[in-house]
C-alpha cells in the first residue's frame, strides 16, 4: 500500500484495532510505504517511511517484483 501522511495517520488509528476484520487482516499484513516528511517513527506494523527523492523510490517499488502496489491518499482540495 502506498499511503500519504494524512491518510495513514488515519488508517494507522483505526485499522490495527479491528480484531478479525478480514479487512483490517489485509490491511495490517500489508506492507505500508508512507510518503511523508513530518513523520519519523511509523508505528504501524509493516510501515516504512519514503522520504528523500521519492520520485525515485516509487520507480522502484513499481520495478520490483513485489505485489500490486494500491495508492491510498486524502486529497485537500482546499488548502491554499
Amino acid at each position: 500500500m502506498l499511503l500519504g501522511r494524512r491518510t495513514y495517520e488515519i488508517f494507522a488509528g483505526y485499522w490495527p484495532n479491528q480484531g478479525d476484520n478480514p479487512i483490517a487482516k489485509a490491511f495490517n499484513n500489508a506492507t505500508k510505504y508512507v510518503v511523508t516528511r513530518s513523520l519519523d517513527e511509523l508505528h504501524w506494523k509493516k510501515s516504512q517511511r519514503i522520504a528523500g527523492d521519492v520520485v525515485d523510490e516509487l520507480r522502484r517499488l513499481k520495478a520490483s517484483d513485489g505485489p500490486a502496489l494500491h495508492i491510498w491518499a486524502a486529497v485537500n482540495c482546499c488548502r491554499r
